[in-house]
């Protein structure tokens, strides 16, 4: 992990007029180049938004990941006309990607344990009530699909 946070510090950031020449490349001519050098300059934020979210017992590398992807997607679908810089847009992108990614995780976690626990028990226990994270993973889902549909 480390190694990998020296790696994306090597990448230097953007000014506003070169990130926007590249996003205007990247909207009118598909330049790839382009986008790649945005998404490497902005490694470091995703990597920093995906540190916020260590307490919920994934795997720091994959919620990096995930983070990773939520980053391509907003440069996939970043306007650069509409006035404000990349690192404000991704920043939903990237949150996005990896409170679905956590959300579905837990689901596969929470499935798996239930399944085994009701077919180790023949007697009926009352469901425990819902935690707060997980309440505050659902509500993270609905603000990110509510986003999604907004913005397609």
């Amino acid at each position: 992990m480390n190694r990998y946070m020296q790696e994306i510090r090597k990448f230097p950031l953007l000014e506003p007029e070169e990130e926007y020449m590249l996003a205007k490349a990247w909207v009118e001519q598909e330049d790839t180049q382009a986008a790649h050098r945005m998404v490497t300059s902005h490694l470091r934020l995703a990597a920093k938004i995906a540190m916020g979210y260590r307490g919920y017992g994934l795997p720091q590398a994959e919620v990096i990941s995930e983070a990773n992807v939520g980053l391509m997607q907003a440069v996939k679908r970043f306007d650069p006309e509409k006035g404000f810089r990349l690192a404000t847009y991704a920043m939903w992108w990237i949150r996005a990607s990896i409170q679905e990614y956590i959300l579905r995780s837990w689901i596969l976690v929470k499935l798996g344990t239930h399944l085994r626990k009701r077919s180790s028990s023949s007697t009926c226990a009352k469901p425990k009530p819902v935690s707060a994270l997980w309440k505050k993973a659902i509500c993270a889902l609905k603000t990110c699909n509510a986003l999604r549909r907004t913005l397609a």
